[in-house]
């Protein structure tokens, strides 16, 4: 589940993707990234990664509670003035869950 999400591109050089969630599988992993520009096309391919290891760690052998907050960072050389929007899609062992058009501020 996604509670809430934002995108920013305030620190120079960087793409800051915050998600806040839960995940009452414990399994949360994969992570789907799309960037597109200013004028909605798509920037590239999707942008995939396995944090799987990342949030076995966090869980450890929790039982109870089940809420993260995740900030992905993505290095960007050059301006980042023609980059528009991510969406990002999670995966767990439950399915997936989309966050939609995040515009980066």
């Amino acid at each position: 589940m996604i509670d809430s999400t934002s995108a920013s591109k305030e620190r120079t050089g960087f793409l800051d993707i915050t998600i806040i969630g839960a995940d009452n599988t414990y399994s949360t992993g994969a992570m789907s990234f799309s960037f597109f520009d200013t004028s909605g096309n798509p920037i590239a391919s999707a942008v995939s990664a396995d944090f799987t290891s990342t949030f076995k760690t966090y869980y450890g052998g929790q039982t109870a509670g089940s809420a993260f907050q995740a900030l992905v960072s993505f290095p960007v050389t050059g301006s980042v003035a023609t980059i528009g929007s991510v969406t990002v899609t999670l995966t767990n062992a439950a399915g997936s869950a989309a966050t939609g058009s995040l515009t980066f501020q």
